[in-house]
This record gives C-alpha cells, structure tokens and sequence, in this order.
C-alpha cells in the first residue's frame, strides 16, 4: 500500500530519502571543489571570462567553428552532388538561402563561393575562398 491507499508514512520516507540524497550529492561536489579551489583555483581570470574561454584558452573564437562547419556543409552538399570547386568557379556562385517558417521574417542569403583566389605562401599555390 502507498501513500494514499492507507500508508501515508510511504510518502514521508520518500521525502527524507530524496533529500538525503540530494544533500549526498552536495557535499561530495563540496568534498571535491573545495579542496581544488584552494590548490590550484577552478575560476579563470576575469579578463578571460569576459573574452570567452573558445579565444584565451584554444585560440579561436565561434566564427572560426562556425566557418569551418559551413565549410563541411558545402564541401558534403558538393560531394553529393558531384560538383568540384573548379565548376562552380566557371558557373557562377554558391550560396546558402534560409527561408524563415514565420512569414513576416525576413528570408536572406549567405554567399559560400566567389571568383576570388588567395594565395597560399605556405605550398605557394592558389585557393579557392
């Protein structure tokens, strides 16, 4: 029988084993932290955690990974396709179109491909950007 059915004391042991667990948990994450804190510290400098930890601490910031995943889309989408970088040079441009569901959005287009070419001192070859 539970709680409700004739036992109402099933609820209060319920209760206590809830919260004994939960003050469980607290005090092992104190037991861990505390001690870390005080030898080796488990905050960052102020300065780095206004400047985001992607920049001070790996050296690049959410528009690197933000490329280099657009950068995957388009290289899978051409695979798909059986497209090169050279055809698109010759045909025209590549761009990415996202149309909002909300018809009072405004739908906008992103460019991934242009006639430039970069040189790559490196290897001393052209890119393709």
């Amino acid at each position: 029988d539970g709680a409700f059915y004739g036992r109402p004391i099933q609820l209060w042991y319920q209760t206590v084993g809830i919260l004994t667990a939960i003050g469980f948990a607290a005090l092992c994450t104190a037991g861990i932290l505390y001690p870390l804190d005080w030898i080796i510290g488990i905050r960052l400098a102020k300065e780095d955690e206004l400047e985001g930890l992607d920049l001070t601490a790996h050296g690049e910031s959410w528009e690197v990974a933000a490329s280099r995943a657009v950068g995957d889309l388009v290289k899978q989408i051409l695979e798909e396709q059986g497209t090169n970088k050279e055809k698109i040079e010759d045909n025209g441009s590549f761009e990415l179109h996202y149309t909002p569901s909300d018809s009072n959005a405004k739908s906008f287009s992103v460019p991934l491909s242009t006639r430039q070419t970069t040189i790559d001192f490196e290897s001393d070859d052209r890119c393709w950007k």
